[in-house]
């Protein structure tokens, strides 16, 4: 097996990261990489130990919204940014809204 793709739920990232890195797989997660930081460093080890690519998924990064963010930053029209939160799911019905939609605290723990 050359690579993977992880796409199970959050706090199983870490595991099957490492274990395909072990496995000497490259490897393409889902977002959020990990559920905390000291399992994303760990991933990356795994990684840099193994000598394999970790990368993360994000099928938005080149979506319209991303792409005007980027054109208005080029151009000096918002200044420097600091720091970005794009909701891209604030239109779904209430019985899909998770908790990032409900309580967008949550993220900054």
């Amino acid at each position: 097996m050359e690579a993977v793709y992880i796409s199970t739920t959050n706090e199983r990232h870490r595991a099957e990261t490492i274990a395909a890195a072990e496995g000497s797989a490259h490897v393409l997660c889902e977002k959020p990489l990990a559920t905390s930081l000291a399992d994303a460093c760990d991933m990356v080890a795994a990684s840099k130990r193994a000598g394999i690519t970790l990368a993360t998924n994000h099928h938005l990064r080149n979506g319209a919204l991303a792409g005007a963010m980027r054109t208005m930053i080029g151009a000096g029209r918002i200044g420097r940014p600091l720091i970005a939160r794009l909701v891209h799911a604030g239109y779904l019905p209430q019985h899909l809204h998770g908790r990032r939609l409900r309580d967008p605290r949550s993220d900054c723990a």
